[in-house]
């Protein structure tokens, strides 16, 4: 008797949450993408054919989309889906009360599938060349005083790059190759010229 009184009771329970979930509304589901367009939908997890519609392209566009949608629709759940890539951002992301969600329609972002996005606060330096036994390029915007970085990351191998002076920074193993990329983020330090194989890197 105890047996069949659990067994019905575990059957009401399960279909109260079977019942539960079905009468959940489905979350509102944007993507966000590194060829999306912030002025398109973001309902699209790619571009389509025609190029007119698609992921967003920044989890700034996200929320601002989010914000309008729950102006009008309060009550359903959201889930921003960002694919792989890197995405540099100008600025933080700022997520203010109104952004949160609630235990009945939770705002989630999260990775879209098995993809990894990386979200970075740094800026990409190109324009290396060779002088004499060194790489150097020129920063406009550090040149004229109007920014500075304290971090250094060549060829977007995790190691940090510090500098030796105001203006001199090097890195390992480089002299067969010209470092195409490198990314500088925060402030502090003067344009940089990267002598290959002396130094230290962290």
């Amino acid at each position: 008797m105890t047996h069949k009184v659990f067994v019905a009771l575990l059957s009401v329970g399960f279909l109260r949450a079977v019942a539960a979930a079905l009468a959940a509304p489905a979350p509102f589901t944007l993507y966000v993408a590194t060829n999306g367009n912030d002025g398109w939908s973001g309902l699209l997890a790619a571009p389509n054919q025609a190029g007119t519609d698609g992921p967003l392209a920044s989890l700034t566009g996200a929320r601002e989309r989010i914000r309008s949608h729950r102006a009008e629709v309060k009550d359903q759940p959201v889930q921003v889906l960002v694919r792989g890539g890197t995405y540099w951002l100008a600025a933080p992301l700022v997520l203010e009360p109104q952004d949160s969600g609630t235990a009945e329609a939770p705002v989630v972002y999260g990775a879209f599938q098995n993809e990894k996005p990386i979200l970075s606060g740094g800026r990409p330096i190109g324009g290396f060349r060779r002088s004499g036994s060194l790489w150097e390029t020129t920063i406009p915007e550090v040149k004229a005083g109007a920014w500075y970085f304290r971090q250094l990351f060549v060829d977007e191998r995790v190691p940090r790059i510090r500098a030796t002076s105001a203006s001199r920074s090097s890195f390992p193993d480089r002299r067969s190759r010209t470092p195409n990329r490198s990314l500088a983020t925060g402030s502090d330090l003067r344009p940089a010229t990267f002598n290959p194989g002396r130094g230290s890197a962290m």
